[in-house]
């Protein structure tokens, strides 16, 4: 055991292959921390709490990146694992049900850094279970390029996850969902332009968040971010003010009917709960 822990810390180049492993595992983490990053600024940097924590994502995947290609010892890969572990995990866990209030819907870009992540973990993983393997050969002699290729490989990846999850971040909802009835006062439909009021939703919130409305009047609700989103009763709404739709997919619009009698009724985003409105029928 004692020998074990000793590696941790020793020349990964005692075993050959390591050292692209490491070079493997910074890149994997920084074409996630790429992917983290666009998600950030399109739009996740309004949810509580999530937001700042995809900017922590980035800032620490990049570092370890950078210690993977400076200091390529088992003791880096297995922080690399740890801390893809830790992500992934969230990732689940947000994908199952909801981390701090925030609940994933199945993306493009979730699914390529979900991957990524785990890549990522079965590097560090390999960095630290592969020197234990067998008694250590001698030092290989340290390239001068070999931390300049380290370098180049997170640019490089940091470019590609950025471009995976710029061409494709589209929610992808299950269709079950996307098809459901949504109530008798309030099925979505598809796009109309003869609604009258126009909802935009944008950088996770509704513009305008607070309107008047006569009853029955049609609602046109477009969704301008990167993820789906709904338009819905609050919770515990009466029966003749109830109303909601579908997931709304990135760019599309959906119609629906106010209520048909008069009242204050406040909405929200099911999927994003701390997004909220009043809706006014008069």
């Amino acid at each position: 055991m004692i020998p074990f822990l000793r590696n941790l810390a020793a020349p990964s180049t005692e075993r050959r292959g390591d050292r692209p492993l490491a070079f493997l595992a910074a890149g994997l983490l920084a074409a996630s921390a790429g992917i983290h990053l666009d998600l950030y600024l399109t739009g996740y940097s309004s949810i509580p709490t999530i937001g700042w924590l995809f900017l922590a994502q980035v800032a620490s995947a990049l570092a370890i990146a950078m210690v993977l290609v400076v200091w390529p010892r088992p003791l880096a890969g297995a922080t690399a694992a740890l801390f893809a572990a830790s992500v992934l995990g969230g990732y689940l866990i947000s994908r199952a049900t909801t981390l701090f209030g925030f609940h994933e819907l199945p993306t493009t870009a979730g699914t390529v850094a979900g991957a990524l992540e785990l890549a990522a973990l079965a590097c560090g993983a390999l960095m630290v279970v592969r020197p234990g393997l067998a008694p250590a050969r001698p030092q290989l002699p340290a390239r001068p390029l070999g931390g300049l290729a380290g370098a180049v490989l997170m640019a490089g990846a940091v470019l590609l996850g950025v471009a995976a999850s710029g061409t494709a971040p589209g929610v992808v909802a299950a269709s079950a969902a996307s098809s459901a009835s949504t109530g008798p006062s309030a099925t979505a439909s598809a796009t109309s332009t003869a609604a009258t009021m126009k909802v935009k939703i944008s950088n996770f919130a509704f513009f305008p968040a607070h309107f008047k409305v006569k009853p029955g009047e049609k609602i046109l609700v477009t969704n301008d971010d990167s993820v789906a989103h709904t338009f819905s009763a609050a919770p515990n709404s009466s029966p003749q003010g109830h109303f909601a739709t579908a997931p709304i997919q990135p760019g599309k619009s959906v119609s629906l009917h106010a209520p048909a009698k008069a009242g204050r009724f406040a909405f929200y985003c099911s999927i994003h709960p701390f997004m909220t409105g009043v809706m006014t029928v008069s």
